[in-house]
């Protein structure tokens, strides 16, 4: 996750764990791999996307929609 998100402390990486308990696991892959798989792809992802798309509702008269 850092190499991702260079600015995350140890504190931000706590609270990351906390609120991503062990997924499923899946053959040749580590223990938390699907775990770290959610965090990321939601950090990644979903929540500049769920940003976006407020600052567009925000600014559109149209409004928009956000699918997840």
């Amino acid at each position: 996750m850092r190499d991702q998100f260079p600015a995350l402390n140890d504190t931000a990486l706590a609270v990351i764990d906390s609120l991503y308990p062990p997924a499923e696991t899946f053959p040749k892959t580590g223990a938390l791999y699907r775990t770290a798989s959610n965090a990321y792809g939601e950090m990644r992802y979903n929540c500049p996307g769920i940003y976006l798309s407020t600052r567009f509702d925000e600014e559109c008269v149209a409004g928009n929609w956000n699918f997840q």
